[in-house]
């Protein structure tokens, strides 16, 4: 072998390879990049689903509050003086105020209950929601029945809305029953009248009305105290109301206990019973199972449960009068209200928590 020369091209260079505390480092920066966008991802997913369900919570919402207000100026004195005549209301005024109440309840429906569904000849078209179908998809009993309302329900003479005005991740169908889902494909859940939102105090004796110490209304309209958890079981949770009312005897008023459909209260006379007339409970539960709370405040809620899957509230199919107006289920919050924060409703841009 000769030796090398000055004239001799130099030897290549070595290649040094990446050690290991390199390869780690390099793949640890992967990962966290990795990280980041999943996370941004899932966040820009959930965002998506959150704004999909306000928007098909606001076009249902849309549609139901036109067709109730059409509903609310049909021409019901013939029902009011059928009422009337069976002695089921003191005037005509009050028959009205009852006959806006039972078409509100038949032609809006939460529950098999409120149209008589199951009877010998059930309300089109309402009857395909069988009571096996109800049983087998409990929580998607109401957003059944707000789908039939929407699409094939009574217009009085709004327009008419069929299955194309709602994209197929708006929907879902069991059974040949459709019915309105949320983001997460939850089904959406609808209050026709959920005045245990709007309620002032609780009932604590069960004698129909708030007595001394069962009222928390402050001189100033305002609901308190706030600060304690039990607060949000026995108090209004939503303040949404109209501008303050006095009486026929010339006393203010509360707003939130004015029923928008019958601001005289003329369906008093209903609740009464004795000399002196005092409300009774059995006809203050009656009403409230069957209408809603007595003299309270009232507009239809749509509820998403958001991504828990829990609302905090009693299923519209719930079996009691405080249930189906939406009461807050104390056993499901069991004292913690987060179940409350992601819910999103109609009744306001944010959650129902959040409020």
């Amino acid at each position: 072998m000769r030796s090398r020369t000055s004239c001799d091209p130099p030897p290549p260079a070595l290649r040094r390879g990446f050690t290991m505390l390199e390869l780690l480092a390099v793949i640890g920066i992967i990962a966290l990049l990795m990280s980041a966008f999943v996370l941004v991802f899932a966040n820009y997913m959930e965002s998506a689903k959150v704004q999909a369900t306000r928007t098909t919570i606001s076009k249902i919402d849309a549609i139901l509050k036109q067709r109730m207000n059409a509903l609310r100026k049909q021409d019901l004195s013939d029902a009011a003086n059928r009422l009337v005549i069976a002695n089921l209301a003191s005037s005509t005024e009050a028959g009205k105020a009852l006959a806006l109440k039972r078409a509100l309840r038949s032609n809006f429906p939460q529950q098999r209950a409120d149209n008589a569904n199951g009877t010998a000849n059930p309300p089109a078209p309402f009857q395909r929601i069988t009571s096996t179908w109800v049983t087998n998809n409990p929580t998607a009993e109401s957003a059944a029945y707000l789908y039939m309302i929407v699409t094939k329900g009574a217009t009085y003479g709004t327009p008419t809305v069929d299955d194309s005005a709602f994209l197929s991740s708006e929907t879902q169908t069991i059974d040949d029953v459709t019915f309105f889902v949320d983001g997460w494909g939850q089904p959406l859940r609808y209050y026709r009248a959920p005045t245990r939102l709007f309620w002032l105090g609780e009932d604590v004796n069960g004698n129909g009305s708030l007595d001394t110490g069962e009222d928390d209304v402050d001189g100033d309209g305002n609901v308190s105290p706030t600060s304690t958890v039990q607060a949000y079981y026995t108090q209004a949770r939503i303040i949404l109301a109209p501008s303050v009312r006095f009486s026929s005897a010339g006393l203010l008023v509360h707003p939130l206990r004015i029923d928008g459909d019958d601001q005289l209260n003329r369906l008093r006379e209903l609740l009464l019973s004795g000399s002196p007339a005092t409300f009774q409970t059995g006809l203050w539960s009656s009403f409230e199972s069957v209408f809603q709370t007595p003299a309270t405040y009232s507009t239809p809620m749509i509820l998403s449960v958001g991504r828990d899957g829990l609302s905090g509230l009693d299923e519209p199919s719930s079996s009691t009068g405080a249930g189906r107006r939406a009461a807050l289920n104390s056993t499901a919050l069991a004292g913690d209200l987060t179940a409350l924060t992601d819910n999103i409703t109609n009744l306001n841009s944010q959650t129902l928590g959040g409020n």
